[in-house]
């Protein structure tokens, strides 16, 4: 935390809850991954952000510690208020809610410069060649990290 706050003057803590992620009975299943959801197995995620003061944020060990304790009994009260079986609650956080539509004419511009990019890219044997090195060597040295990572 020291050096975060050399840089930063607030953190935010963020909370995530999918929708469509229990059973008829109320028994929670595994949230979907990033293939899950990008096919719309859970169409709608549920952010609860919180913005912190830097300096609201305990210097002392101790008092850090309980900070983060409280943190996460926040968290946990949002999901049991999420994830509740009483109908007035469930499928929301308490509070405010913002709902963020994003339409297909904020995402084209982004697919056709990524697009073009990648056109231009594959344009000349040394940048196909470049690209298939990348795509080749990034995917098992990714894969590799992660399986060790995960063992950590």
């Amino acid at each position: 935390m020291e050096q975060l706050r050399g840089h930063a003057t607030v953190i935010y803590d963020v909370t995530i809850a999918f929708s469509k992620t229990t059973t008829g009975s109320g028994q929670r299943t595994e949230s979907p991954g990033m293939p899950e959801f990008l096919m719309q197995a859970s169409p709608e995620i549920h952010l609860n952000v919180e913005k912190i003061k830097i300096t609201d944020v305990p210097t002392d060990g101790d008092q850090l510690q309980a900070w983060l304790d409280q943190q996460f009994q926040k968290k946990d009260r949002l999901l049991s208020h999420f994830y509740s079986l009483d109908k007035d609650k469930a499928g929301k956080f308490p509070g405010k809610k913002n709902h963020l539509q994003i339409t297909l004419a904020q995402t084209v511009p982004a697919a056709i410069f990524y697009n073009g990019c990648l056109c231009l890219m594959l344009t000349t044997p040394a940048t196909r060649s470049l690209y298939w090195k990348i795509s080749l060597f990034g995917t098992v040295l990714g894969c590799v990290w992660m399986s060790f990572r995960s063992q950590a």
